[in-house]
């Protein structure tokens, strides 16, 4: 313990004779110990900690192919997904999910592309998710709701057909 207490009040002397030296010591060991802690935070992200699903062992991604066109991972048709959860007896539960990008704007400010998705109804239910606030789905959410026409403007009228003329 006394060689360590000696050697540390040394390379005080030393850091405190060289200032320049001193910084880019404390700057390199500040850059090496900030890059390992986010690479080990991407790591532990990604690879080490389990999927947040309840059963993620279990979890499968179905896409269609069109081999005769050369596309792969096509999404599935909405009538096939139909027919895939009504027919399949493999799969307990099937769920979708389509991503896209949708803009947002708010407070007439510019609007800005937002990473999207829509899921059916049953899809938390199907990964085995908990809510925090709220509530769930219900099967009349994935209902869609019938279009209104827009209101039609009222006739325009020529001032020679306009009563009092």
């Amino acid at each position: 313990m006394d060689t360590l207490s000696k050697d540390l009040a040394y390379a005080a002397r030393v850091l405190r004779k060289s200032p320049a030296f001193a910084f880019a010591a404390i700057f390199t060991l500040a850059l090496g110990i900030g890059a390992s802690t986010a690479i080990f935070s991407v790591v532990d992200t990604v690879l080490l900690r389990p999927l947040p699903y309840a059963d993620p062992s279990r979890l499968v991604l179905v896409w269609g192919d069109m081999r005769n066109r050369n596309v792969r991972d096509f999404p599935f048709p909405p009538g096939d997904f139909k027919d895939l959860s009504e027919q399949t007896k493999v799969f307990s539960d099937v769920a979708a999910v389509v991503t896209f990008r949708a803009p947002i704007t708010g407070d007439g400010a510019e609007p800005e592309q937002v990473k999207s998705a829509a899921v059916t109804t049953n899809f938390f239910t199907a990964l085995g998710g908990k809510l925090a606030l709220g509530r769930n789905f219900q099967e009349s959410d994935g209902v869609p709701q019938p279009v209104q026409p827009p209101p039609h403007p009222a006739p325009l009228r020529h001032p020679r057909n306009s009563p009092g003329c």
